[in-house]
């Protein structure tokens, strides 16, 4: 009896050692953007050069570690260009702009007024990659965020 305590006891350490190794506490992530211009009329120089100059993105972004995102995602809010994970497993992640498209998640009225297709592709267009390593104290990237293909463009 003793020894199958201990052998539980053994095991429940072991397996919250290997699951403490898939995990990195925390993990400051720092996200910069530049834009495509999305206007109609030929811009200025000066706001094509401000559109390039990257600068610290605020928004949602989604991660998912299949290009495909075909698994489990993480949504965060990123404030002036940062996001602490608290808790997120080491691996690569995709960085997307829109949630994943599904006709689950598509109101009614979303899909009366605009393409489902375009909804879909525009949802699996990946703006890069980071990658999380249990060395990682802070990890930078850079998106370029394109013109939103399934609105016209402007005259």
């Amino acid at each position: 009896m003793k020894y199958s305590i201990l052998i539980v006891i053994t095991l429940f350490v072991l397996n919250s050692c290997a699951f403490k190794k898939n995990y990195n506490h925390p993990v400051n992530l720092k996200i910069s953007s530049t834009e495509s211009y999305c206007g109609g009329a030929n811009p200025p120089d000066e706001l094509l050069e401000k559109l390039r100059t990257p600068k610290p993105y605020t928004g949602k972004i989604y991660l998912n570690s299949s290009a495909e995102r075909s698994n489990g995602e993480i949504e965060i809010d990123i404030v002036d260009g940062e996001f602490t994970f608290l808790e997120v497993k080491i691996g690569a992640y995709h960085l997307f702009r829109y949630p994943k498209y599904t006709e689950a998640t598509s109101d009614q009225a979303e899909r009366i007024d605009s393409n489902p297709d375009c909804k879909k592709e525009r949802s699996l267009k990946s703006l890069g990659q980071i990658e999380i390593t249990a060395e990682s104290e802070e990890v930078e990237a850079t998106i370029h965020l394109l013109c939103d293909p399934c609105i016209p463009p402007a005259p």
